[in-house]
């Protein structure tokens, strides 16, 4: 979770800095009034960037599908004296839940606005 937000955040930075001469990419900053630019712009990019990293992690998993195994293996030996139901529970609702939950925690620490922070219009990541 935490190397995936890292590489989010990479990305964006980079992107933000190269491709936004118009100061549109400024994340959580629509304009007053809310302009549909800015907002289709960081939509676009955040869709970039999402579907860039869920790539990387799909090549990432193929080519290291071995150790990966292997690591499973281990790591969910414990449970093959569980039931059935309770490792389907396990492994399909209650990890991802919590993964998510982490993701999500993480994605909105980095794209929301501190509301009292003095923020100037053309702004970049820092």
């Amino acid at each position: 979770v935490v190397a995936y937000s890292l590489m989010l955040y990479c990305f964006a930075y980079i992107h933000t800095h190269s491709l936004d001469p118009a100061g549109d990419l400024d994340f959580g900053t629509y304009g007053t009034p809310p302009a549909l630019r800015p907002f289709l712009k960081q939509t676009l990019l955040w869709l970039l960037i999402v579907l860039t990293s869920r790539l990387l992690l799909a090549f990432f998993f193929v080519v290291a599908q071995a150790p990966i195994a292997f690591a499973t293996s281990i790591l969910f030996a414990r449970l093959d004296t569980l039931g059935h139901h309770i490792q389907l529970t396990l492994v399909m609702i209650i990890i991802p839940l919590f993964l998510n939950t982490m993701q999500l925690q993480v994605q909105d620490n980095f794209l929301k606005r501190n509301p009292n922070e003095v923020h100037h219009p053309y702004a970049k990541l820092p």
